[in-house]
């Protein structure tokens, strides 16, 4: 019988180095032990699945540009006593994402407003990134702009999110995301359900096997 390492603590919306945690993830089968993994946001705004133990060690704080921005290092940003600051390190990497490179953003064609190569014009317009936030687009498809950016908790930028499926039901539609928690069923398996042939009402009605 695996013995298991899995952690029940709810750790939505905390964060760990630039790592917030958005919700549980499927737990894994290593070498005999069951091991909880949490998905994760990171504040350069990757999204990666890190065991439970990493995070609450503090062995895990970020999807590994951590160390790419502290070898890298930035002059300007240090001239202006921001640098490595969570607002710093959220205006870096948008720049970053809105390369052509990256598919999801620049290679897509997300650009970022001329204004924003500067630092302190980026802080200007949007102030200090509140703790456990991150910057996100109000539309997905258009650009890094004063008016299209704000700072948002995982809750609320995990809805907005471009691959965000929405469901109609009992004459509301919400994103099954949003299902998921009213409902209390994993959005796994409410996107598993739904792929899967199940009608509306009973991929949100239908109850999870308990063992």
């Amino acid at each position: 019988m695996a013995r298991s390492t899995h952690n029940r603590k709810d750790l939505t919306g905390q964060t760990f180095g630039r790592l917030t945690a958005i919700e549980k993830a499927p737990s894994r089968h290593q070498y005999g032990t069951t091991v909880g993994y949490w998905l994760c946001r990171c504040g350069c705004g990757n999204e990666l699945e890190v065991p439970t133990g990493n995070l609450t060690s503090n062995n895990t704080k970020s999807c590994g540009c951590l160390n790419h921005d502290a070898r890298q290092g930035n002059t300007r940003a240090q001239s202006h006593g921001k640098a490595r600051t969570s607002t710093w390190n959220s205006w870096f990497a948008m720049r970053r994402r809105a390369r052509e490179d990256r598919p999801r953003y620049g290679g897509r064609g997300i650009t970022v407003d001329p204004r924003w190569e500067s630092f302190e014009n980026f802080l200007a317009d949007m102030g200090e990134r509140p703790a456990g936030h991150t910057l996100d687009r109000i539309d997905n498809d258009g650009p890094y702009t004063p008016g299209n950016c704000r700072w948002s908790s995982p809750v609320a930028q995990g809805n907005n999110r471009g691959n965000n499926r929405m469901i109609t039901h009992a004459g509301r539609t919400q994103s099954i995301a949003e299902w998921a928690r009213e409902v209390g069923l994993t959005r796994q398996t409410l996107f598993y359900r739904m792929n899967h042939g199940w009608s509306v009402e009973e991929a949100l009605t239908t109850p999870t096997l308990r063992r």
